[in-house]
């Protein structure tokens, strides 16, 4: 596997671990900042995936994708 393959594979792992944890903070109402910094670690993560030019909708999917897997 190339350096660069391992990097996006990294930036889907991330993106899909970051999404899940937005989804377990928001359902609690207690702790808004932790949403806003997760919000901030998922944008970090999509800047890190245009800049390797990975799809957003490739984010999307590969993260549904590995949390499938996961499940």
């Amino acid at each position: 596997m190339s350096e660069a393959q391992v990097r996006i594979d990294a930036l889907l792992v991330a993106h899909a671990v970051l999404h899940t944890c937005r989804h377990i903070l928001s359902t609690s109402t207690d702790l808004e900042d932790a949403r806003q910094q997760i919000e901030q670690l998922i944008s970090l993560v999509r800047t890190k995936a245009e800049e390797e030019r990975v799809p957003d909708q490739m984010l999307r999917d590969a993260g549904r994708d590995l949390l499938g897997e996961l499940l």
